[in-house]
């Protein structure tokens, strides 16, 4: 467990790394000043996630993304790439109830024809199956965010590749994370998987702050 912590740890403008800068990470930071007005954070540090571990292409220029993020009037903490998430997954996994994950075998169908048995692995609860592992036994993005959210609360080391930008401690004792509305299904995933586990004492000092992206913006 980490020691030193600011009060919140908070992610801002989470972006795939094959996109770009658009009106969807303008509206993130505007949410976030909102926020900052209406809600005394104490010590906090900010920060983006960049998602290099969906997308094939991860050409996106972090720099004039950070440049851009700057003209909004936002000068981040930290950022930290998805992938990093990875190595503390099995760890992860390995603190839910054992007899709550299954294997699941699925036939694929490609091209009008049957494929061998693909074993996936899945957690079960009340509400239903989330994926742990898909059937080329990468981690799911559900199981990926559950692992972020604990690194920004110290319980796991921050992930390889984190850049520092300021000397401010990166774990918080609570979370803030600002995102478009329809990240909603995955978060509430992660949640879950988290109440499942030895971690769920830490579900407390989870926010969210979720926004819809507008066509348009003033």
């Amino acid at each position: 467990m980490v020691n030193k912590k600011v009060d919140y740890n908070v992610e801002v403008a989470h972006i795939y790394m094959d996109r770009r800068f658009s009106k969807e990470q303008i509206q993130s930071v505007r949410t976030l000043r909102r926020l900052l007005q209406q809600k005394d954070l104490g010590l906090y540090t900010v920060g983006v996630l960049f998602d290099d571990y969906s997308p094939s292409d991860t050409s996106l220029d972090i720099e004039q993304f950070l440049r851009q993020l700057a003209g909004q009037g936002l000068q981040i903490d930290f950022y930290a790439y998805e992938s990093g998430m990875a190595p503390y997954v099995a760890e992860f996994i390995k603190t839910l109830p054992l007899r709550q994950i299954l294997p699941e075998k699925r036939k694929l169908i490609g091209n009008g024809k049957r494929h061998d048995a693909v074993t996936m692995k899945t957690f079960t609860d009340e509400k239903g199956k989330i994926g742990l592992l898909d059937r080329r036994g990468r981690p799911t993005c559900a199981v990926m965010t559950t692992v972020w959210c604990l690194m920004r609360l110290g319980v796991y080391p921050p992930p390889a590749g984190l850049i520092r930008l300021t000397d401010k401690p990166f774990a918080g004792r609570k979370l803030i994370t600002v995102l478009p509305s329809y990240y909603r299904t995955t978060e509430a995933k992660a949640l879950r998987l988290i109440k499942a586990s030895v971690y769920a004492k830490f579900l407390e000092n989870i926010e969210y702050e979720y926004f819809d992206v507008k066509s348009q913006l003033n």
